[in-house]
This record gives C-alpha cells, structure tokens and sequence, in this order.
C-alpha cells in the first residue's frame, strides 16, 4: 500500500475543502438574457449573382450557457424561380418562402462584442398557389457566423452570414443580415 505522506494528504484535503467553492462559482455564472430580434438582409439564391431577392425576419434567442445559446427563427423571403414547362416555355413565378429554423449557437464574449458560430434544421413552406408539383414544406439546413454588440440601453446590434440549404433552390442560399434585439 502506498503513502501519500503530508503533501499528499494537505493536498487532498485541500481539494475537499475548495470543492464546494468551486461549484459555487460555477453555480454563480452568469447566463446573458434572452434576446428578441428583427433582422434584414439579402437572400442570395444564385450563386452567379443574378438571383438576389430581400429577407425579412424574427428571432429569439436562449441563452443556456455563457457560452451557448438556442436560436429559434421566422423569415419571409420572395425569390424568383425558373421552371421549364413541358413545352419548354420559360415560367419565372415569384416564390413566397417561410423559413421556420432552430440553431445552436456557440458564442465567445470579448467585451461589448459575442462572435458566434451555429448550424441548425428547419423547413421552407411555399406559400404559392399552384406549386407546379413542388412540395409545399422542404427540409433545410443552416450553418452561420456573426457577432452580437451591445448597444446603449436594452439593446444590441447583429451581424451575420448564414449559409442555407433548401431542397427546391438548386444551390445552397447565402443569407447577409443586419438586426437589431432587444435584450430581455
């Protein structure tokens, strides 16, 4: 049997000791407050640069940790579509989408600035009234990167690039947005 002589046994007392300490502290970290934003931007549904269309939506975010935060959102966006008819006739209808997602944000706060990463899953619902076929909800997904600033009173101020995938769109969505939040 081995002996963990003084040093050993001041060291481990030490630890039995501060434990509870360092669970306090831990227990006291502060988790930011919930935030509900507007946000607006651009919609880039072409990635040659033709096909630009505007964004407009709601999200609220929860943070869980100082670090991590549940993102739901509301977006309404109108892109213009190309279909090929079967008499090979050219129809440009414009496209009403929803865009109902959820993310996982992680987040480093540096000061008035919280850069931040996320991915997430959601659906687009199509809204028109002939669909030519089309399924009224697709599956996306989303991966984003931007950054949270405070501003004066009970507000802040968004950034953000989200990358988004939708089954109807023949290449991904390129989301740049500005907000502001309300910070709750």
């Amino acid at each position: 049997m081995a002996k963990h002589g003084w040093w050993g046994r001041a060291g481990g007392l030490l630890f039995v000791a501060a434990a509870p300490a360092w669970g306090a502290a831990a227990a006291q970290e502060v988790i930011p407050a919930p935030r509900l934003g507007v946000v607006g931007g651009a919609f880039v549904y072409d990635l040659q640069g033709e096909g630009t269309a505007g964004i407009l939506g709601l999200r609220l975010s929860l943070p869980v940790h100082r670090y991590a935060a549940v993102e739901a959102g509301l977006h309404f966006a109108r892109y213009r579509a190309e279909i090929v008819r079967e008499d090979e006739s050219l129809h440009t209808p414009d496209v009403p989408l929803l865009l109902v997602d959820f993310q996982i944000q992680g987040r480093y706060p540096l000061g008035r600035l919280a850069p931040y990463v996320g991915v997430g899953a959601g659906g687009a619902l199509d809204f028109r009234d002939e669909r030519e076929g089309e399924k009224f909800v697709d599956l996306t997904y989303t991966a984003s990167a931007g950054v949270h600033a405070d501003l004066p009173g009970p507000f802040e101020a968004l950034g953000e690039v989200r990358l988004r995938g939708v089954g109807r769109i023949e290449h991904d969505v390129t989301e740049l947005v500005a907000g502001v939040a309300l910070v709750f």
